[in-house]
C-alpha cells in the first residue's frame, strides 16, 4: 500500500496507480521515483487487537514512510469488546449446543426410568419415587446448566436402590463438563 500527501490530507492507495498526471506508465517506474513524486510506502505496525487499534495515518519522516500509530483501547472499547464477545455467534451456538444436549440428557434419564416400569423392574410407586427423586436434580439440563447438575449431583444423597442409575447419571455429567467445558 502506498500513500501521498497532497493539501495537508493524507491519500492511501492500494497500490501504485497506472498513470499519474501526464506520466502513462508511472506504475513501471522506480520506488525512488514513486517518492520523488510524493508517494511513499505504509507500513502497518503489529498490534494486539485485544488492547490496541491502529490510529490515523501519518508520515514517519525518520523513515521516510506513511504509518499508523498504535493507540490503546479505551475502556469503553474494550467493555464493549467483551460484551460483543459474550453476544457472539459463538458464545451463543455453545449455549444452545449444551442446551440441546442437556434436554437429550434429560429426557433419556426420563426414558430409562420410564422402562424400567414398563418392563417390570421397578413398580409404580419405585418409578413415582425415582422420577420424584432425579427431577429436582437433573432439570436444569433443560437449560443446559450442567456445571448446577453436577453440583446438585455431588451434594445429593441416594436412597437403596438408586445407586447404579445415579453413578450413571453422575459419570455422563462429569464426562460432559469434561469434554465441553
Amino acid at each position: 500500500m502506498y500513500a501521498r500527501e497532497k493539501d495537508g490530507t493524507i491519500q492511501t492507495y492500494s497500490k501504485i496507480p497506472k498513470i499519474f498526471g501526464n506520466d502513462i506508465a508511472f506504475s513501471q517506474r522506480t520506488i525512488a521515483y514513486f517518492n520523488s513524486k510524493g508517494f511513499y510506502e505504509v507500513v502497518t505496525p503489529a498490534l494486539d487487537s485485544e488492547i490496541e487499534k491502529l490510529g490515523a495515518i501519518e508520515w514517519d519522516a525518520t523513515n521516510e514512510v506513511f504509518t499508523y500509530p498504535k493507540v490503546a483501547l479505551t475502556q469503553t472499547e474494550l467493555d464493549d469488546k467483551a460484551e460483543q464477545e459474550l453476544n457472539s455467534d459463538f458464545s451463543q451456538t455453545a449455549i444452545d449446543l449444551r442446551r440441546s444436549d442437556g434436554e437429550l440428557g434429560y429426557d433419556r434419564i426420563m426414558v430409562i426410568i420410564e422402562r424400567k416400569f414398563r418392563t417390570g423392574e421397578i413398580t409404580a410407586p419405585q418409578a413415582k419415587s425415582a422420577l420424584q427423586f432425579f427431577d429436582p436434580l437433573i432439570e436444569a439440563l433443560n437449560r443446559g446448566q450442567w456445571i448446577l447438575v453436577q453440583i446438585k449431583l455431588n451434594a445429593a444423597t441416594v436412597p437403596s436402590g438408586y445407586q447404579s442409575l445415579f453413578n450413571m447419571i453422575q459419570t455422563k455429567v462429569d464426562a460432559y463438563i469434561q469434554n465441553e467445558y
